[in-house]
């Protein structure tokens, strides 16, 4: 009997979650349409090379099992913007042991050449960049940015350069925030954090905030 039971759970926290997790891509669909994005649902094959163009930002590389779903994208003058739900799993022999979803928001401009670099709060990238050997890139005129963020890439020098006082002061006020930069793409998002429908919106301005940023002047 209890065997019975522990099934009968299970089926219906599976079922909550699939009315959940539809429920949520139907009100993607329509703030698509709103938003003026077009709108993809399922993980797909272009999703697949949507990913993997994506990988010389640090969140895509090829290196854990990821997939994405409830793309939208927009083309505008000179930029693309995509936002997706996405998934990273992490694990042996396919069984995952730690599983991370986020909404995500990806800038592609012209008017991006950014050198390659990870932002990260201290509490979610500190340890495995450092087991990594990267070191963390410390400014001294903004301690408390240093306190909070670790920032790596490759050309350091490069990266000083792209995070300014605007910029340092900008994340200062959002800690929250996960960033990766390369060459024309700046992805941002709360890693482990899906955002609600209805604030969707809010979370796409704040990106072209961030964007604006970095772009070139």
């Amino acid at each position: 009997m209890g065997t019975y039971i522990g099934f009968g759970a299970l089926a219906l926290v599976i079922g909550i979650v699939l009315f959940l997790g539809s429920r949520r891509k139907k009100a993607l669909r329509q703030l698509a349409s709103t938003i003026n994005f077009s709108f993809s649902g399922e993980f797909t094959d272009e999703d697949d090379e949507l990913l993997k163009s994506l990988s010389h930002l640090a969140l895509f590389r090829q290196t854990r099992s990821q997939g994405a779903w409830s793309v939208m994208t927009r083309a505008e003058e000179g930029l693309s913007v995509t936002i997706m739900e996405h998934r990273i799993s992490s694990g042996n022999s396919g069984k995952p042991s730690s599983v991370s979803e986020q909404t995500v928001i990806v800038f592609q401009s012209d008017l991006l050449r950014l050198p390659t670099f990870t932002l990260r709060r201290q509490d979610l990238g500190a340890n495995i960049s450092t087991a990594l050997g990267y070191r963390d890139f410390n400014f001294e005129t903004h301690p408390t940015f240093s306190k909070q963020f670790h920032l790596h890439g490759s050309d350091e020098d490069a990266i000083r350069r792209v995070f300014t006082d605007e910029v340092l002061t900008y994340y200062e006020n959002h800690t929250d925030l996960v960033t990766d930069g390369s060459g024309d793409s700046l992805m941002i998002c709360r890693l482990g954090k899906t955002v609600a429908v209805k604030n969707i919106e809010a979370f796409l301005e704040q990106g072209y905030e961030i964007f604006s940023l970095f772009k070139e002047r």
